[in-house]
């Protein structure tokens, strides 16, 4: 999840484990988010490489869709600061030499200081976990119509993952942003 200080959100990659093609519960989310696989269902290093022009796209796309705005601050040319924690996925030269070449520079965080100096740890994990609590086991009666016919896994990574979209849309506000 990422979101910058202005407030604006992108919309969740979300690593899913074991998956050769997405399953059809979730490509009815696929406009609501961005999916991956990983044998283990954790980033890899080839996932962060995707990662990195998943959030060069929504940038470049961010930046022409504010245009006038950006223009005015000269926001086109200058360089967009992405805070990353320092796992060992992020190790990779593609990655990062895709951030360098379209104006985003990398600043990453020492290890085991997340806690304290991440803005997505100090402002957002907390009202996130807060709302996948509350949001759980709620879901509109659409959602449990599209849910019956599914098998007792595939309804759960459903309601798993949509519970996690509604989270991130709630938690994703100015205010929270601004209290990191």
């Amino acid at each position: 999840c990422c979101i910058n200080a202005a407030g604006y959100s992108m919309k969740p990659f979300i690593i899913v484990p074991m998956l050769l093609n997405l399953p059809e519960e979730l490509k009815q989310l696929s406009d609501s988010a961005y999916f991956a696989s990983s044998p283990s269902g954790w980033v890899t290093s080839k996932l962060f490489l995707s990662w990195c022009i998943f959030f060069v796209h929504t940038l470049i796309t961010y930046r022409l869709e504010n245009g006038m705005l950006l223009k005015r601050n000269n926001a086109f040319k200058s360089p967009c600061f992405l805070f990353l924690d320092g796992h060992k996925t992020r190790l990779n030269s593609e990655a990062i030499e895709i951030l360098y070449k379209n104006n985003v520079r990398v600043i990453v965080f020492p290890s085991h200081t997340t806690h304290v100096l991440q803005p997505f740890d100090v402002s957002l994990a907390a009202p996130l976990k807060n709302a996948i609590h509350r949001l759980g086991g709620k879901f509109p009666s659409h959602m449990e119509k599209i849910a019956s016919n599914l098998c007792p896994t595939a309804k759960n990574r459903f309601f798993v993952v949509h519970t996690l979209i509604d989270a991130w849309k709630t938690v994703c506000s100015l205010r929270n942003i601004e209290s990191g």
